[in-house]
């Protein structure tokens, strides 16, 4: 597999080179019609595995199964987050955790009065405080120790930023494609509640392929 992906990211290169060598006009536009012919291609090859993905996402059935029997650690990553933002996300996720399992907020902020005020407001819903002080790996880290630390006691972790909310029906749509033995992650879309802006805009759209 590690050779196939190598080979299908050297191949818009190679297409690019070819075509640039057959076209450019001057030296002194040759990079730019490298460019030109590589953006070409390379938006050629997005279409063709959207296309490949969204046809085989049609044959795809769910097994829907019970899901209670998932343990589930629900992961809340957060780093000098408004507190109140970080808050209204640990409701939400402990809402949809609900009986699956418990929720963890991975907190690294540095800022002691946010970082007291959150551990404060875990011990009082119920939901497991960790604090790191020297962020080693940043997220990723957090998310590492965390793993270790619960060990083998739950089935499932689920991941969350510090300003995403998940439904409170959320597990009860993405536990059942466990059933399938082939799959071990599910990535899910967002859905921004916020369009005011242009940058806020654009992400929502990015998400639109999803």
């Amino acid at each position: 597999m590690r050779i196939l992906n190598i080979i299908y990211a050297v191949i818009p290169l190679f297409l690019s080179a070819i075509f640039t060598y057959l076209t450019y006009t001057s030296i002194f536009t040759l990079w730019l019609a490298f460019g030109v012919w590589l953006s070409m291609i390379i938006g050629f090859f997005i279409f063709i595995d959207f296309y490949r993905l969204s046809r085989k996402s049609t044959n795809y059935e769910i097994n829907y199964t019970n899901a209670k029997k998932y343990k589930i650690a629900s992961f809340v990553t957060s780093f000098n987050e408004n507190p109140e933002i970080v808050e209204g996300t640990l409701i939400s996720v402990k809402l949809a955790t609900n009986d699956y399992g418990d929720v963890y907020l991975l907190d690294d902020s540095t800022d002691q009065k946010i970082a007291e005020e959150l551990k404060a407001f875990c011990e009082k819903y119920g939901i497991i405080y960790l604090h790191r002080k020297d962020r080693k790996g940043f997220k990723a880290g957090a998310i590492n120790e965390a793993l270790r630390k619960v060990g083998d006691n739950y089935d499932l972790v689920a991941i969350f930023d510090a300003d995403q909310r998940p439904t409170e029906n959320f597990f009860e749509q993405v536990l059942p494609y466990f059933s399938d033995p082939k799959v071990a992650l599910v990535q899910v879309p967002q859905n921004y509640s916020e369009t005011y802006s242009g940058i806020a805009k654009a992400a929502k759209y990015q998400q639109e392929p999803f």
